[in-house]
């Protein structure tokens, strides 16, 4: 993906959550007190210890925020859009909640490395236009032995009972909510460019959680939590949210690397950072070593390829394939490196 398409797809997701901040916790239902007490028993079950530090990635008007604060836990939240985040400090001044909102990118945190017991999200993953660059992040801003735990679903495909779903829920927003369905989703284009549109299935998300080197993995069905919530909706709007749910855990192991400014490398470390490195165009990936590796360039003014992520650019003739992502993944190693001129 270039740096504009990145670029414009992220504009518009944050000028499509500003815009739906004033709905989101309206429609399609209130969230019933049974959902949240089903919700707690859920995270107390997969986030173990007393005062965690955690990251809501992704936090919007901050529902597992104030859940993770009233149960005692020390969390920051972050999301893309001042809109929902104005909600969530609303909602916690209003609750007597100490809660730390910042706005910020899923996919470049404004954290140190190792600063939280755990990254927590809720229907985030599938909206972002890199989620392998995002989940990275998470890993990094993550103590070793920490845990990263994703919320999310799959409500729309192109099967028969997938797209009755979405006739039922553009028919719930015409009817309920008297509003034109078209305002509820992305301009046209932007779905053609994530990775996950119409959401993500239990079976991608894990692939996803072990190319990046993440143990201990398990997933749960939320099927339970998705009941609560769909028992008070009106008819239209329970078929559309009849779609699977489920959470994803998985924990960032004691010997794990994973920061921006270093790559693991034949058992030593190679700083990437140094002006004019860079992999041979199409570089053999050596064996599982255990690291995140993160290739972290310099940015040349007039002789780069703009890439989207984290910052600098490409320096010219790399490939697609060796770019990747503008990373090596967990376990990944670059086997030869050279010097570019200048």
């Amino acid at each position: 993906m270039t740096q504009g398409a990145c670029t414009d797809a992220k504009v518009n997701i944050r000028e499509y959550w500003h815009r739906r901040s004033d709905t989101y916790d309206k429609l399609p239902a209130p969230r019933p007190q049974e959902e949240r007490v089903a919700y707690k028993r859920i995270l107390e079950g997969v986030l173990k210890g007393d005062k965690l530090s955690i990251l809501d990635v992704g936090t919007g008007t901050g529902f597992l925020a104030l859940l993770l604060a009233e149960m005692g836990h020390d969390v920051t939240g972050l999301d893309l859009t001042e809109g929902m985040l104005e909600k969530a400090r609303d909602k916690a001044t209003e609750s007597g909640l100490s809660i730390r909102f910042e706005l910020g990118d899923a996919e470049e945190l404004p954290f140190e490395d190792e600063l939280f017991d755990a990254v927590v999200c809720n229907y985030l993953l599938w909206t972002l236009p890199r989620p392998s660059e995002a989940l990275r992040e998470w890993i990094r801003v993550t103590r070793r032995g920490g845990r990263i735990v994703v919320i999310d679903g799959k409500w729309q495909d192109s099967s028969i009972i997938g797209r009755l779903r979405g006739l039922s829920r553009q028919l719930g927003i015409l009817i309920y909510a008297r509003s034109n369905p078209r305002r509820f989703g992305y301009r046209k284009g932007i779905n053609e460019i994530l990775p996950f549109p119409g959401g993500v299935t239990p079976e991608k998300a894990t692939d996803l959680f072990r190319q990046l080197g993440l143990g201990n993995i398990s997933v749960r069905t939320l099927d339970e939590v998705r009941e609560i919530r769909r028992r008070d909706m009106p008819l239209l709007y329970r078929l559309a949210y009849s779609y699977p749910t489920f959470l994803i855990k998985g924990d960032r192991l004691e010997g794990q690397a994973c920061d921006r400014r270093s790559i693991s490398m034949n058992g030593g470390i190679f700083n990437a950072k140094q002006k004019g490195y860079a992999p041979l165009d199409d570089p053999a990936l050596g064996a599982a070593h255990g690291a995140c590796a993160w290739l972290y360039y310099e940015r040349r003014d007039t002789d780069t390829d703009s890439d989207c992520g984290h910052g600098p650019g490409w320096p010219k003739g790399i490939s697609n394939r060796a770019r990747g992502e503008g990373s090596v993944g967990i376990g990944q190693r670059p086997a030869r490196i050279r010097r570019l001129g200048g």
